[in-house]
């Protein structure tokens, strides 16, 4: 299934595991890997960077995540003759 995430909204309770999009995407995503409040102002988003060790984002922490839009619109009928 395709996770594009939930869109940022200052001071959004998040919990492990959710996916964050910035309002300009820019092909990351964000996974929160510690629960926690985003913060009230949308931050400087970051890309995956060496080991990508999570960041502070707000409370919560979360690492960055490439998005690769899907090439299939999922499962198509077939129909037996």
């Amino acid at each position: 299934v395709d996770d594009f995430g939930i869109a940022f909204a200052p001071s959004l309770v998040v919990s492990t595991g959710q996916v964050i999009r910035p309002a300009i995407f820019r092909g990351w995503l964000y996974r929160i890997t510690e629960a926690g409040t985003l913060p009230a102002t949308e931050p400087a988003w970051w890309p995956a960077e060496c080991d990508n060790a999570s960041r502070l984002l707000g409370t919560a922490r979360a690492i960055a995540v490439r998005y690769y839009q899907p090439l299939a619109h999922g499962p198509l009928p077939v129909e037996l003759l």
